[in-house]
């Protein structure tokens, strides 16, 4: 799944929501994102991209700073964070957010946070808009940068529906557009870091594949071509760059210009904080971005006539970044990729339906797929994983874990529940 946030000024319509999306990484795998989109509808207003906030970086002044990635789910990137001086605190970098928001729960409910108000929260579904208290003055600190006085939005963890149990919470916070409008960033997943790079001044090296970036509505776009199963010719969309979505890649669809998903694809289920609605699973043919071309991608497909003025055609998630060192800069207008040496790659076949968060080195179920053979098996949301193929597993094998369950076709795992242990195999189906 995907977390991250956005904010959209007044804007009503479903597609740049809080939302948590539940789309299909495969036949069954599920994927998603929590995504705060604020409509300014309550008493007061928010400064999108805390531009009114002070900088105060003098290493970032003369050079590259680089800052660990912490162990997370779905490969986000997630660094630490100190919030007023007390460090400690993991925040998801989310190129799809507009604004920086603490999450409400056990590890930060006693941060004596000021507040100038609350604001409502837009979703999907047609439930009632929750609020989010609206913070001023707050400084964080990732390492060598300090941001002060900035305006957070502190929304409690509970109205997300992604977080079941307290158990579950493995981030405290999003942050986006307050580093991206400042810093190239580069996220390098497979060496567990991201860097800071003077805003204009971003260069990976040699072997970097690039495309443009654009920024429309406080969004990062770049231009995709998309080739679907159904036999029509690559359609060239632009699509919302979405580090705090988990999925590969999310499109609307449009017959009209070919974007329509194939025969036999798979419904799921999306959760919203106002309720649900429905998502079309798939796996795209071929997707190039920057010249990179992706075969086999797993694709969520929105229901037709959706209306995203703000928010595009669709979106490209962690699922496929992680895959590949990759940056951003506005100042440059460049999104760039570091495929290595190969200039097409495939996706494998899955995840069993299952998904897991290292939170505390436990290793916890947080999404089970409906009828995936995770669920088959008997595994549940919380269930806390402790062995694979009769290797004891903890929080800290969670790339381990993940990167065996994409690539095997049968597997045995064992969980708790309680005081029970339970294990089972689970077998994936044939294509």
């Amino acid at each position: 799944m995907s977390l991250h946030a956005k904010l959209s000024r007044g804007w009503r319509e479903p597609g740049a929501w809080l939302r948590v999306r539940w789309v299909a990484m495969a036949r069954r795998l599920p994927a998603g994102s929590v995504s705060a989109a604020l409509l300014l509808a309550g008493c007061t207003t928010y400064p999108v991209g805390n531009r009114q906030a002070v900088s105060d970086c003098p290493a970032c002044a003369v050079g590259t700073v680089e800052l660990p990635l912490l162990p997370g789910a779905f490969s986000y990137p997630i660094v630490e964070v100190a919030i007023d001086g007390r460090p400690g605190y993991r925040f998801l970098f989310d190129t799809g957010a507009m604004g920086t928001v603490i999450f409400r729960h056990p590890r930060t409910a006693d941060l004596a946070l000021p507040s100038r108000g609350e604001i409502a929260i837009g979703g999907v579904g047609d439930g009632a808009r929750p609020s989010a208290q609206v913070a001023p003055g707050v400084t964080l600190q990732l390492g060598p940068l300090t941001l002060r006085d900035m305006t957070a939005l502190v929304l409690p963890v509970d109205r997300l529906a992604l977080f079941g149990s307290p158990d579950l919470v493995f981030i405290d916070g999003i942050i986006g557009n307050d580093l991206w409008t400042r810093f190239g960033v580069e996220v390098d997943t497979a060496a567990g870091r991201m860097r800071l790079h003077r805003l204009g001044k971003t260069d990976l090296g040699s072997g970097a594949r690039s495309a443009a970036l654009s920024v429309r509505h406080d969004h990062l776009f770049v231009p995709v071509r998309i080739t679907l199963d159904t036999g029509h010719d690559p359609v060239a969309v632009d699509l919302l760059l979405d580090s705090g979505d988990t999925g590969a890649l999310y499109v609307v669809t449009d017959p009209l210009r070919g974007l329509v998903p194939p025969e036999g694809a798979a419904t799921t289920e999306e959760r919203g904080i106002q309720g649900q609605r429905r998502t079309i699973a798939a796996r795209s043919t071929a997707v190039e971005v920057a010249g990179v071309r992706w075969l086999n991608v797993p694709t969520g497909f929105g229901a037709e006539g959706i209306a995203i003025r703000e928010w595009g055609a669709g979106s490209i998630g962690v699922g496929l970044l992680s895959r590949t060192r990759w940056a951003v800069d506005v100042g440059q207008s460049r999104l760039w990729l570091m495929p290595g040496d190969a200039s097409e790659r495939r996706f494998e076949d899955g995840s069993f339906g299952l998904a897991a968060v290292a939170v505390n080195n436990r290793l916890l179920a947080l999404l089970v797929a409906a009828q995936s053979p995770a669920a088959n098996a008997g595994l549940q949301v919380g269930d806390e994983l402790i062995s694979l193929d009769e290797s004891p597993v903890t929080g800290g094998h969670q790339a381990a874990v993940e990167a065996a369950l994409q690539t095997r076709h049968k597997a045995t795992l064992c969980w708790r529940r309680g005081d029970e242990v339970r294990c089972g195999t689970l077998t994936r189906a044939a294509s």
